[in-house]
């Protein structure tokens, strides 16, 4: 099983790589869903996924500027 954390600013965005991930990747377990760089780089470390998706373009940080912290 592959653990994942979702990062998105926009609910349409998480929706929308939820569904793909839950119809074409069953080996994928999504352990949560993060709306800012902030609370994902918390959960980052808390959860310690195999695998992160990272909108870039988010309000106040964004995904790159968390990866280079």
């Amino acid at each position: 099983m592959i653990t994942t954390i979702l990062v998105d600013d926009e609910p349409r965005g998480i929706n929308t790589l939820r569904h793909m991930l839950e119809m074409n990747c069953p080996e994928v377990k999504i352990i949560d869903e993060c709306s800012s760089a902030d609370e994902a780089k918390e959960k980052i470390g808390l959860l310690k996924p195999n695998l992160v998706f990272l909108d870039i373009l988010m309000p106040g940080k964004n995904s790159l500027q968390m990866l280079n912290e």
